[in-house]
């Protein structure tokens, strides 16, 4: 893989030029995510919106569609998941929280 050291300001978002494409920092998705709104209340509420939507989002990408997709995807990657996105536990949501998410979204 051709690779550039140079690195451009995209906004407040660092990216790096390759020559397959652009390479954004990994951490500005999650940050942007954390940007957004959460109506939930803070009773029951153990995963954050950012956390849960960096999820939906990546097995979307993988192909996941529907939230028993979604869970399973992530059980399937729970190492990775846990060592990447910051946990209160080690334990990842049921599907049907991922089932509530889109209704909390503002």
């Amino acid at each position: 893989m051709n690779c550039s050291t140079k690195e451009k300001q995209a906004g407040s978002i660092k990216r790096e030029i390759h020559g397959d494409g652009v390479e954004y920092d990994r951490g500005s998705v999650f940050e942007r995510f954390g940007q957004l709104t959460d109506i939930r209340k803070a009773r029951g509420k153990r995963y954050s919106l950012e956390t849960m939507l960096t999820i939906v989002v990546t097995a979307k990408l993988c192909g996941c569609d529907r939230p028993m997709e979604i869970a399973e995807w992530a059980r399937n990657h729970q190492e990775q998941i846990i060592k990447l996105l910051p946990l209160k536990r080690p334990k990842l949501p049921h599907y049907n929280t991922y089932r509530r998410i889109p209704a909390y979204v503002v």
